[in-house]
């Protein structure tokens, strides 16, 4: 014990064995016998009666000793059970302990029967080292003797929590209780009984109870306790500080049958216990728009629930929003009995959530909604028309002031905003408004505002927009915070003075202006800066497109406008866009085509118009249309040329060609071939190196049987770059030619640039030459050149041999077209050239002459 407190326990006094009394019972039985062998009269019983008797005794000894041990494992079984572990020790001497003493604090020892306080918190250990000396010492005689026997019972017992190792490793809270069960004549203890038990739940149920009920008492939210039927039992501060100000005399809440409030918390109480807790007061909750046959449903389930807003109007005060939320108290057993109300003030919340929408959805410079907020409004207008139906037009704008960017610069960032905020003003009084509708306008953006107007008409929509431009036109008041003082008269007056120069040259969007973009008003005494805008804008349902396609359609018009000098207003070309619509979604059928392969080639022979023969081929592309049959190339070959895919379509048709003239030349067909190239595919930077790789994958074919024929008008747009890529065609071996020479107004010079070795008289001139003495001339001007430059001559449009005897007759030998052969697939040609004798194997008769 010395190791835990500075005294040592006081030696116990010395005490007879248990086995005496036993002994002392045996001796006087013997005694007795020997008695009766003295005296006869006692002989007999003695001799019998005496053993038995003392057998007796001790037999009856040992089932006393047995049933008391028997009773104390019981007991100590039932007290481990209930968790309570005991021990005694007799201070000095022996000790002993329960089970669960010794899993608690470990074995006793005798010899330090205090060892356990080693196992306890090091803060109860050192409380517990103070106490115990009192405790085993005893209180001091004459104070315990001063007539005070409830001070010495206190002085004999000691009960103090104390924290343990948990299995855990945490530490549990248990509590230990000692009393003295008997002193020495000195008051020092002889006997000592402790009792340990676990107390962690209890510590724990107070420790919630104080959380609850500071909780309960601290909460900024109220809450109150009400019966079933929403009597007020008992409330929070906060619930009678908010009844406090809900109860004012300004306030939307009063009693009935009272006066104003009193001015003390504890009155405030008096006088709405038991009361219904404000506010559900059936009629607050039914000027609420609550349905009370709702609420009781919701409740009405032992777990029921409930929660809504109530809207308190306060006479002469800002009005407030209240959240209630009722909810039941369950009961371990039956209905539950009690209800709990939270209550809370929204108000300031509502608020700042209102004002943080305002500031999402307007613009706080001048007021506007924003972009969002128009694109919202937008569609909100739109499914209104859809469900008005035919006669409700809309009309969406772009408008964007014009050198506002200069403006900027020369006045001020602070002089900039406030010329928005006038001209935000400007519009806004200058849109109309009906009791069903009203136009709109926003703030996209920097300098620009978007428009949403109802119209009847196009012609309607062009004069509200250009009354808007007058509007912005109007001179702005350079004078700090100025507002029109009639913004209406204002919009009304016409305005006959036009905007001052304008530099057109400046970039696209005409804010990045010179100084002199006002003029000389800008700089000189006494006169005041002037603004315009260029409009863009588009009519809904004549453009059907979402709120999303109107406002980029309208942008689109916009650029138009800054393009073409500013200051005006200009309609997105509809039908413009469906046509380049039709144009894109013909180019993509073209290209579905070209993937699934619809497109083939035909070939069209080239012939000697004297002796028959067969020159060459054309070859011309087929569309083999599901639904429309065989198509020539002039009823899709325009779309693809402006779709930018005339291209891969050409290399495309390159490559077929020549390998349809390899499988040819396999059949002892041998043939001079033409391909168009169209100008698109020529531009590209490309050709000349696809047009090689291609060349080198087909070297069965010789580069001088394949011939590119280019349009006149692809070859005068750009001279220079035509013949810089017909060079580095010829250096391949390839053959040249223009086709339909005579429609392009071609010069001496630019036929002499480029190096071509065949020209086509173009077949409108053919065909007509018979009847035609003007076009007949051409054809033989076209003749003579061709001979002049030498160049080989081919005729297209031959459609009768008489045609072909003309054409031979002003010295052209080779032509193509109708009155000679139709185009044809690629085995149909081989069988038609197999029956003409143009195939090498097999060759059975000469060739027929055309005339």
């Amino acid at each position: 014990m010395s190791a835990h407190a500075g005294w040592a326990l006081p030696a116990a006094p010395r005490r007879l064995p248990a086995s005496v009394p036993t002994a002392l019972l045996v001796a006087a039985t013997v005694a007795l016998l020997l008695a009766g062998a003295w005296w006869p009269a006692w002989r007999a019983v003695a001799w019998w009666l005496l053993p038995l008797l003392g057998l007796g005794v001790v037999l009856q000894g040992r089932v006393e000793r047995r049933r008391a041990l028997d009773e104390r494992r019981e007991w100590r079984t039932k007290i481990d059970s209930a968790g309570l572990s005991l021990a005694q020790w007799i201070p000095g001497g022996s000790i002993a302990a329960s089970a669960g003493w010794e899993a608690r604090l470990g074995p006793p020892d005798p010899a330090a029967p205090l060892a356990w306080l080693d196992r306890v918190h090091a803060v109860d250990r050192m409380k517990l080292e103070e106490l115990l000396p009192a405790l085993l010492r005893g209180p001091a005689l004459e104070r315990t003797s001063a007539g005070r026997p409830d001070a010495a019972g206190a002085a004999d017992a000691l009960h103090h929590p104390l924290r343990l190792p948990g299995e855990d490793g945490d530490w549990v809270w248990h509590e230990l209780r000692l009393r003295v069960v008997r002193r020495d004549p000195r008051g020092h203890a002889r006997r000592v009984l402790a009792s340990l038990q676990d107390i962690q739940w209890r510590r724990t149920a107070e420790e919630r109870q104080r959380l609850s009920s500071g909780l309960f008492q601290h909460l900024h939210e109220g809450l109150a306790i009400t019966d079933l039927d929403h009597r007020l039992l008992d409330a929070n501060p906060a619930y009678w500080t908010l009844m406090g100000e809900l109860l004012e005399a300004g306030a939307g809440l009063v009693i009935e049958d009272d006066g104003p409030s009193s001015d003390t918390a504890e009155a405030l109480r008096r006088r709405l216990l038991g009361r219904p807790a404000l506010p559900m007061e059936a009629a607050q909750l039914h000027r609420s728009g609550h349905d009370l046959d709702a609420i009781a449903e919701a409740l009405a389930d032992p777990a029921g629930h409930w929660q809504g807003l109530v809207k308190v109007r306060a006479a002469g005060g800002p009005p407030r929003t209240l959240r209630l939320t009722v909810s039941s108290i369950p009961e371990p057993e039956g209905q539950p009995r009690y209800r709990v109300l939270a209550l809370s003030d929204l108000t300031q919340d509502l608020q700042r959530q209102q004002a943080l929408e305002r500031i999402g959805r307007f613009d706080l410079l001048t007021g506007l909604p924003n972009e969002q907020e128009f694109q919202r409004r937008l569609q909100a207008a739109l499914q209104a028309s859809r469900d008005v139906g035919p006669g409700s037009m809309l009309c969406i704008a772009r408008l964007d002031l014009d050198g506002f960017a200069a403006f900027n610069r020369r006045h001020g960032a602070a002089r900039a905003d406030q010329a928005l905020r006038e001209l935000a003003r400007r519009l806004t009084t200058a849109l109309r408004q009906q009791p069903q509708w009203s136009d709109e306008v926003a703030r996209l953006g920097g300098d620009e505002f978007g428009l949403l107007l109802r119209v009847q008409s196009p012609a309607e929509a062009q004069l509200a927009l250009e009354r808007l431009v007058q509007v912005v036109r109007r001179p702005i008041d350079a004078s700090p915070g100025h507002a029109p003082a009639d913004a209406a008269a204002s919009v009304a007056e016409e305005m006959p003075t036009s905007p001052m120069g304008l530099d057109r040259d400046s970039d696209e969007d005409g804010d990045a202006r010179d100084d002199d973009t006002f003029g000389s008003a800008a700089g000189r005494p006494g006169d005041v800066p002037r603004l315009s805008a260029s409009v863009g804008a588009t009519l809904y349902p004549q453009d059907g497109g979402e709120a999303e396609t109107l406002m980029r359609h309208a942008a689109h018009a916009l650029y138009r406008v800054k393009r073409s000098g500013r200051d005006g207003v200009q309609f997105f070309d509809v039908e413009k866009r469906r046509s380049r619509e039709a144009q894109a979604q013909a180019a993509l059928r073209v290209q579905q085509a070209l993937e699934a392969g619809e497109l083939c080639l035909h070939y069209q022979p080239k012939l000697d118009l004297v002796t028959g023969e067969l020159l060459g081929a054309e070859a011309l592309l087929r569309w083999r249309h599901p639904q429309r049959g065989l198509l020539a190339p002039a009823a899709f070959l325009p779309s693809v040329e402006r779709s930018g895919m005339a291209a891969a379509l050409g290399h495309w048709v390159l490559e077929q060609a020549l390998a349809q003239c390899g499988r040819w030349r396999a059949e002892g067909l041998e043939l001079t071939l033409s391909v168009n190239i169209s100008p698109r595919h020529l531009a590209a930077p490309d050709f000349p190196a696809r047009l090689a790789a291609l060349l080198a994958r087909h070297p069965e074919v010789p580069p001088q049987r394949l011939v590119l024929e280019l349009l006149e008008s692809s070859a005068l747009d750009d001279v220079a770059l035509a013949r810089r890529l017909l060079t580095d065609c010829k250096r391949l071996g390839l053959r040249l030619a223009m086709d339909d020479f005579g429609t392009g107004y071609a010069t001496l010079s630019v036929l002499k640039q480029l190096p071509l070795d065949q020209l086509k008289i173009d077949r409108s001139f053919v065909q007509t030459m018979l009847v035609d003495p003007q076009d007949r001339a051409l054809v033989q001007g076209v003749i003579a050149l061709a001979g002049q430059f030498g160049c080989e001559l081919v005729a297209e449009g031959v459609e009768s041999a008489a045609h072909a005897r003309a054409l031979v007759e002003m010295g052209c030998r080779v032509g193509q077209g109708s009155g000679l052969c139709e185009p044809l697939p690629p085995q149909a040609l081989l069988d038609w050239a197999r029956q003409r004798g143009a195939v090498a194997r097999g060759r059975e008769k000469p060739p027929q002459a055309i005339t």
